[in-house]
């Protein structure tokens, strides 16, 4: 059973003149320098200039930068103005003028002697004659004199070739003929009320007056006989005058209750527009790109790309952001939004309604049926709605819930949600589901003429006709896609992965190719008739299929449109799109009306070695100051989004390159010897770059270095024979240090052979060989002739390899092992039951080619057992171990003697021979063989610091 809820929220309101132009903010940028701005200007090479109350600012399409005299007298400047010859000026509250030369202002003239502190208007004729109005007064200035032509305290001025008007402080009108200073009064002006002074402006050639009258706003022609009034709205709000400027043939009246349009038509002044409401506005200019640049008295500067793209009121933090849209026929469409609000819009009238569907959570899908007059809802939730449109009554239901799109099939309806892809359809009160596709979708597209639909999943895009389900292929391969439209001839668009459009024409399937501009990110598809719209994020795409698929780009720069476009809706003569929080619309024939010509570039700097260089002369180079690097820029609005460029240096490498992103300089770290040519020229980036834009070039000489000339040729033939004769002396002298070189490594190997006799004959020293001997004689005496034997044996094969190791420098681990187990047995017979040794090591390391050096580890047992061990009462004990680690070997001797503080206070600081010798051969093997040995002596305690032995920790790297 239906059941219906009543509207929540339903209100209608109506936004015909609440629209704005699209505004260009640049927010901190510019705040930094001022927030108050009186006048904007474009001097031939692009640059914007902009009188503020903190000084002179310049713009060069990238950044701002104060500009300042040093005689300049306070900040504040005003009245900008270019002379026939380019030449900009300004003036200030103290009476001084001045003009900009070559991007750095020159002081003119100082009047504060004449105007005594107050601010004046002037013209600036012929070669630098300056007419000041003020209200001391009118003055003309040449280069060395001042004169006053007119006691008249004016008040405004304006002037059209060699005739300027201007009125005084009694309302009365006056000429001056320049040519010969001659001044006449034209009329008296009859105002009343007045709470702001007129203004003068040019309408083609024709001087014209706005005033304050009664107030009401009050047009006037200037003639030769004094003034007409001109036809004027009267129903226009009007509050205190700031300013008139006219551009493009309309007049923008700029007051405290924003900016007026007006149009002159047959003797009249038509009302267009109101702007800026909120803002007081100041003056306007428009640059050489068609952009509007609005200076306000406490906002800032407003850009306005395109005056034709308005923005429509919307207020986001009642209804929330937009999530998307549908159109609802040929005029109207329906936005829907995050927080659960359908706003109805007219194409002229704006929004006019807006209702609250009953739901807390987002909006997720909707789409219109016209023939039932019923939108479906579907909302992020167990919960979706149907309203009718004609009951103005919404229905809850539950068969759209979480929807991804929703489409009417004829009489059934089309739903996608994460998992599924169903067709519902209603027969005899009762609603039947077919699931057509059971994996996630993503968009789904009903054919306008066959009814066949297509469904885009995660496994691909997939055509049903017929109740036939077809998987689409691209030369038999899947494609995937993540918007579908259709243009009046029956082809079927689909935006692909990376950027790709394909299409589907006559059951085939193919790749549509960019051929000037190719979009970085398609966001989704329209189609109007017979042109598909492409959303990227560089703005709008338009590919015109009757038209031999001609391409149209609409982007920030040539239209104002920005690429944060969430919803497109296009119609017969309109298109409406959308951000997340505002409303923009904009006629088609109006979209192309800004100019699309390539600024030209110029060269801003040329450094060599990180020093800047005058580039008004030729640059010439010497071999050594090679490094150089090329600056350079296009004075365009907001060049840095909008403009890359290529270079080439010809005769180094002719090949186009293209800068990094944001990049406006190239550096070359080494040129050779040359005549080089360095060519740049800027494009759009979002068009396809031609090297016939215009190309700016520089030319750099590297000269040769000196020893290439004729003259270092003819000095190198002079000195050939002294150079030959060099050679031979140098090369006995090599031959000389070789042999040195040789003796001294001799002397170094001699001193290590030294070292280690001096090792061997602490090892042999005649205390061992007594003790030895004299256990060879106890055995013989005690008749233990055995015993006698076998250790004049072990003693003698000790005392052979001693011999054996002397002769080499590096011995295996395994031999070492050998010898130490020799001694150490000879040592435990010496001390019978009191001595214990134990010799630790990895067996596998005594297969390996691991070697150390010859004689190294016996100095320093014999050192432990002669002074930590003898000493010792009791139990006597030495342990060696071997230990392969990550990066290094390490031997390990410890024994629980003494301790050397104690050996030393006891035999008088005795320090071992063998010791010391050992120590220097380590040295000498570090510093002559590559090797890295360290050794080092820990000092053991116990927890009452008395000493408990000794260890000796051996380690060698480059084993």
């Amino acid at each position: 059973m239906n059941v219906y809820i009543r509207i929540l929220f339903i209100f209608f309101c109506v936004y015909g003149s609440a629209q704005n132009p699209v505004v260009f903010d640049f927010g901190d940028e510019l705040n930094k320098y001022s927030n108050e701005f009186y006048d904007i200007i474009e001097t031939p090479n692009g640059t914007k200039w902009i009188s503020s109350e903190n000084g002179l600012l310049k713009y060069d399409g990238r950044k701002f930068e104060k500009v300042r005299n040093e005689e300049q007298k306070g900040n504040t400047v005003f009245n900008l103005q270019i002379d026939k010859k380019g030449k900009l000026w300004f003036n200030n509250l103290y009476g001084q003028f001045f003009y900009v030369k070559n991007d750095s202002i020159q002081f003119y003239k100082d009047f504060n002697s004449v105007l005594k502190g107050g601010l004046s208007q002037f013209i600036v004729k012929g070669e630098d004659i300056v007419y000041l109005f003020s209200s001391k007064g009118i003055y003309r200035s040449d280069a060395e004199t001042i004169r006053k032509i007119s006691d008249a305290k004016v008040l405004t001025s304006c002037y059209t070739g060699e005739k300027g008007y201007f009125i005084d402080n009694e309302s009365r009108i006056f000429t001056i003929d320049f040519s010969t200073d001659k001044i006449t009064q034209l009329s008296q002006l009859e105002i009343e009320n007045s709470s702001s002074k007129p203004v003068f402006f040019v309408l083609d050639t024709t001087c014209f007056l706005f005033a304050e009258n009664r107030s009401k706003g009050q047009f006037f022609k200037i003639t030769d006989s004094g003034h007409l009034k001109i036809n004027s709205p009267e129903d226009i709000a009007f509050e205190r005058l700031i300013n008139v400027k006219v551009v493009d043939h309309k007049v923008f009246v700029f007051t405290y209750n924003g900016t007026q349009v007006y149009e002159y038509k047959e003797d009249s002044f038509v009302y267009r527009n109101t702007f800026f409401k909120e803002n007081k506005v100041s003056h306007l200019f428009k640059d050489s790109e068609d952009n509007y640049w609005f200076a306000t008295l406490k906002d800032g500067i407003k850009v306005v790309p395109n005056i034709n793209l308005l923005s429509n009121n919307f207020n986001y933090e009642s209804y929330g952001y937009i999530v998307g849209s549908k159109a609802k026929n040929d005029r109207e469409l329906i936005f829907y939004t995050d927080s659960g609000y359908l706003l109805f819009f007219d194409v002229i009238k704006g929004i006019t309604k807006v209702l609250k569907v009953p739901t807390k959570n987002i909006l997720s899908a909707i789409e219109v049926d016209p023939k039932k007059d019923i939108v479906y809802i579907g909302v992020n939730n167990n919960e979706s709605f149907i309203y009718d449109l004609k009951k103005h009554t919404f229905q809850k239901t539950s068969l759209f819930n979480v929807a991804k799109d929703i489409q009417v099939v004829g009489d059934k309806v089309l739903y996608l949600t994460y998992n599924k892809s169903v067709l519902y359809t209603e027969k005899y009160n009762r609603i039947q589901e077919d699931t057509v596709d059971d994996s996630r979708a993503y968009t789904a597209h009903v054919s306008k003429t066959t009814q066949d639909f297509f469904i885009a999943t995660a496994s691909g895009v997939y055509k049903f006709s017929s109740g036939k389900k077809k998987l689409l292929q691209f030369k038999n391969e899947i494609f995937n896609a993540t918007s579908i439209a259709e243009t009046d001839d029956g082809t079927i668009w689909f935006s692909g992965v990376q950027n790709k459009l394909y299409y589907l024409k006559n059951n085939e399937v193919f790749n549509y190719r960019f051929k000037d501009f190719e979009p970085k990110e398609i966001k989704f598809l329209k189609a109007y008739k017979n042109e598909l719209w492409i959303v990227s994020e560089k703005g709008l795409l338009m590919i015109d299929r009757s038209d031999k698929f001609k391409e149209t780009l609409y982007n920030t720069r040539n239209s104002g449109i920005s690429g944060s476009i969430v919803s497109l809706e296009v119609f017969k003569d309109k298109i409406i799109y959308t951000s997340n929080k505002e409303i923009f619309s904009i006629k088609k024939e109006l979209l192309s009306t800004k100019k699309t010509k390539i600024p030209d570039a110029y060269f801003t700097a040329v450094t060599v070695l990180d020093k800047e260089i005058d580039i008004s002369k030729k640059i010439e180079l010497t071999h050594e100051k090679n490094n150089i690097k090329f600056s350079f820029n296009t004075n365009a609005f907001n060049n840095a989004e909008n403009i890359s460029y290529k270079y080439r240096l010809k005769n180094y490498d002719n090949t186009w390159r293209e800068i990094e992103e944001a990049e406006r300089s190239v550096k070359y770290l080494s040129i050779p010897p040359g005549n080089y040519v360095f060519e740049v020229f800027p494009f759009y980036i979002d068009e396809v770059a031609r090297t016939n834009n215009k190309i700016v070039s520089i030319e750099v000489v590297v000269n040769e270095p000196f020893w290439k000339t004729k003259g270092f040729v003819f000095m190198i033939s002079v000195l050939l024979v002294l150079i030959l004769y060099g050679i031979v002396t140098i090369s006995n002298k090599i031959k000389i240090e070789k042999k040195n070189r040789e003796i001294s490594q001799l002397l170094v190997d001699k001193k290590i052979t030294a070292l280690q006799l001096e090792n061997l004959r602490s090892q042999m020293n005649p205390h061992f060989i007594f003790n030895a001997m004299n256990s060879i004689q106890d055995y013989i005496v005690h008749n233990e002739r055995k015993l006698a034997s076998s250790y004049l044996v072990k003693f003698s094969r000790l005392m052979r390899l001693y011999l054996e190791h002397s002769q080499v420098s590096e011995i295996f681990l395994k031999e070492e092992i050998e010898t130490l187990e020799l001694y150490l047995f000879l040592e435990k017979i010496r001390f019978e039951t009191d001595f214990e040794y134990e010799i630790l090591y990895d067996k596998n390391l005594l297969g390996s080619d691991l070697k150390i050096p010859s004689l190294l580890l016996q100095p320093f047992i014999e050192n432990a057992i002669k002074h930590g061990l003898s000493n010792k009462k009791g139990l006597k004990k030495i342990k060696v171990s071997f230990q392969e680690k990550d990066s290094f070997f390490e031997i390990m001797i410890d024994d629980n003697g003494v301790g050397r503080q104690a050996t030393q206070n006891k035999e008088n600081k005795y320090k071992s021979f063998a010791t010391k010798a050992t120590a220097k051969r380590v040295e000498l093997l570090n510093k002559n063989y590559n090797k890295n040995i360290s050794v080092t002596i820990v000092d053991k305690h116990d927890e009452f610091s008395r000493p408990t032995g000794t260890t000796v920790i051996i380690q060698i790297s480059n084993y």
